[in-house]
């Protein structure tokens, strides 16, 4: 034997060794799709699990599950957890594209109640746990009787004796102008990793392209609702990332701890969640019923954890650190509108930061937190005047007369807060987010030769935006007509995609196609 042939032999078995060691440090792959059966191996999509519950179940430090794209109407709730040099991911194999989902569509035969007015009647003999309507993002209100369901909108009462469903549509037309759903059929919770006991954690998790909706259940004698999207307690470590949650009581959430005090020196010895993240999530149609609950919350004891990069509206509440001790922690670059809140509100708050947000109020309770870059209406809550006096690095749009948002940014109705080239406020240090070349933008009566890095310097044919822009980039097409056929002469990359959209209001006619 050559040394050449032993060395390419003994080359191949080293190789594998290590591909076998890998395997190993790194876990292992499992797999969930609609098609799968839990009596499966789940160790590939030919094989996967039915369930995204069986395929939590199995999960040990430094595993994965991939769930494939399709609904899963169930409810998961689990004490996996990775260890400190060893994770455990639970991802979407592509983000957006696998619903974890608690409601059933709420098919009855609905007719006029009998002496009501606007309440429409049904026989629904199964326990009611919530009424979502979904084409307007609307829960239902529970009613304490048919009569008072007659006087209020967006109501219901389930007479369980004789099981009759009474409800009062959003806009008091008949149930079947609205896509009306019974919320909280699969359970509480979407997907829920919570230990078993206060003593443990979840520790080094990652949660990854996941979306839960229909996760709500009515609170007997109470308006409150409860249920969860998506959540980590007693989490370490652990991320939650491009996910997105509607129609739940919560969306997203990392909690700390139940039994917190409200004595101080007690409070700061008490440990809770710690070095989270929920990053690049949407979180929208979410109510609680008036609770301490939001759009994405990061609750009851919580330290040097972030919020970053979330969307969040048409919400009871937006996004929060919300209760117990919250200390060094951050909610930057995200946008909540509608109601448009960002809360940092512990019982004892400790040097946080609130950066580079887009909201209609911050609700501070820190008098040593740090407000800058954000773009709000005013402060509230009791420390609400450290946001008011940080005027001169954030934008407080009752101190901006005649201020006007689609003047400055890409795109606001669709929530794009990227900065226009000829923004007043580039350089200033005082916007959301600083000026980047990555929004361009085309009107039927702009010009080629211009620069197309804003609305006022927008170019006039989609010809010029094809064949200039660039992964990472948004092409904004303003109303009107546009011959040309779109063929961009570069593409995208799954983490920088290459966006041509609508802006604002109106039709944008490409090529015959409407863009709205």
């Amino acid at each position: 034997m050559t040394a050449a042939l032993a060395l390419r032999k003994h080359g191949a078995v080293l190789a594998w060794l290590l591909l076998l060691g890998a395997s190993s440090l790194y876990g292992s792959e499992y797999f969930v799709s609609p098609r799968g059966d839990d009596a499966d191996t789940g160790r590939d999509t030919a094989h996967a699990f039915r369930t995204v519950g069986k395929g939590v179940s199995v999960l040990k430090p430094g595993d994965t599950l991939t769930v494939c794209p399709g609904e899963y109407f169930e409810s998961v709730v689990a004490a996996v957890s990775g260890a400190a040099d060893a994770a455990i991911t639970i991802r979407a194999a592509r983000p957006g594209t696998a619903l974890i989902r608690g409601d059933t569509p709420l098919r009855a035969e609905f007719a006029r109640a009998p002496g009501l007015q606007y309440t429409y009647v049904a026989t629904v003999a199964a326990p009611v746990h919530g009424i979502l309507e979904r084409d307007t993002l609307k829960h239902y209100a529970a009613a304490p009787s048919a009569a008072a369901v007659d006087g209020m909108p967006a109501t219901y009462f389930h007479d369980v004796k004789a099981g009759r469903l009474y409800l009062h549509t959003s806009g008091a037309t008949a149930p079947d102008r609205h896509a009306l759903a019974q919320a909280g059929v699969a359970g509480e919770h979407g997907l829920l990793l919570r230990p078993t006991d206060e003593s443990s954690t979840i520790r080094n998790v990652l949660i990854d392209g996941l979306a839960a909706c229909g996760f709500v259940r009515a609170q007997p004698g109470s308006t409150r609702r409860t249920g969860l999207g998506i959540g980590i307690a007693r989490a370490k470590h652990c991320t939650i990332r491009r996910c997105t949650t509607f129609l739940n009581a919560t969306g997203i959430a990392i909690i700390g701890l139940k039994g917190k005090s409200r004595h101080r020196e007690t409070a700061l010895r008490q440990d809770g969640a710690d070095a989270c993240v929920v990053e690049r999530c949407t979180s929208y149609g979410n109510d609680d019923g008036g609770g301490s609950a939001a759009a994405i919350v990061c609750r009851e004891t919580v330290r040097n954890s972030v919020i970053r990069d979330c969307v969040a509206f048409m919400s009871s509440r937006g996004i929060r650190f919300y209760s117990g001790v919250i200390e060094n922690c951050v909610i930057e670059n995200n946008v909540a509108l509608l109601t448009g809140d960002i809360w940092e509100k512990g019982n004892f708050s400790i040097r946080n930061r609130i950066a580079g947000n887009v909201c209609q109020v911050i609700n501070n309770y820190g008098a040593d937190n740090v407000i800058e870059r954000n773009l709000t209406g005013y402060g509230s809550g009791p420390q609400g005047a450290v946001v008011t006096a940080a005027v001169a690095a954030n934008l407080l749009t009752s101190e901006l007369p005649d201020f006007e948002p689609a003047r400055h940014f890409a795109d606001p109705l669709h929530l794009d807060y990227r900065l226009q080239s000829d923004s007043e406020f580039r350089g200033t240090g005082r916007a959301p987010r600083p000026y980047r070349d990555e929004v361009l933008f085309v009107r039927p009566d702009g010009d080629d030769a211009a620069a197309g890095t804003s609305v006022r310097q927008a170019w006039r044919t989609l010809e010029k935006a094809a064949r200039t822009a660039m992964a990472g980039q948004t092409v904004y097409i303003l109303p009107g007509r546009y011959d040309a056929v779109l063929e961009p002469a570069h593409t995208g990359t799954p983490e920088k995609a290459l966006v041509f959209r609508r802006r604002g209001r109106g039709q944008a006619l490409v090529n015959g196609i409407i863009l709205d």
